[in-house]
């Protein structure tokens, strides 16, 4: 089976070979619907935005707050196993700073504690590094 082009198609430009025999690149001679064949083919692709679900924007709050309680747990777990959790925490920064607070004033005051607790588990990860450089 071949493939004639990564999107399945038609290509807006001749092949390599016929481009050379042509005598390289030349915008003079093509008709402007021929210039500008790509980018309408592209443009019929781009699609609006689909209206929100009412309920998505809770949706998404929950399934946020459910990550960093998951990588708060994954970094409560490597710190009781000894191990180095600086990527863990890395993981919860950008979580922590990857969503707009929900409209539903109670969900955003729990979202705000568990953002707490996040905030709380990189000032100790924080000052447990410094504490062992200036041991060092």
């Amino acid at each position: 089976m071949r493939i004639s082009s990564p999107s399945g198609l038609p290509r807006t430009q001749p092949p390599r070979s016929a481009r050379a025999a042509a005598g390289g690149f030349s915008v003079g001679g093509e008709a402007p619907a021929a210039r500008a064949g790509g980018v309408a083919g592209v443009a019929g692709l781009v699609l609006p935005p689909l209206p929100l679900d009412p309920d998505e924007g809770r949706r998404r709050a929950l399934r946020h707050g459910r990550r960093i309680l998951d990588v708060l747990d994954d970094v409560r777990v490597a710190t009781l196993g000894g191990d180095d959790a600086g990527r863990l925490l890395a993981g919860l920064e950008a979580e922590l700073r990857a969503s707009a607070p929900p409209e539903d004033e109670r969900l955003a005051a729990i979202l705000d504690d568990i953002r707490i607790r996040g905030e709380v588990e990189i000032a100790k990860a924080e000052v447990r590094r410094l504490s062992k450089s200036r041991s060092a």
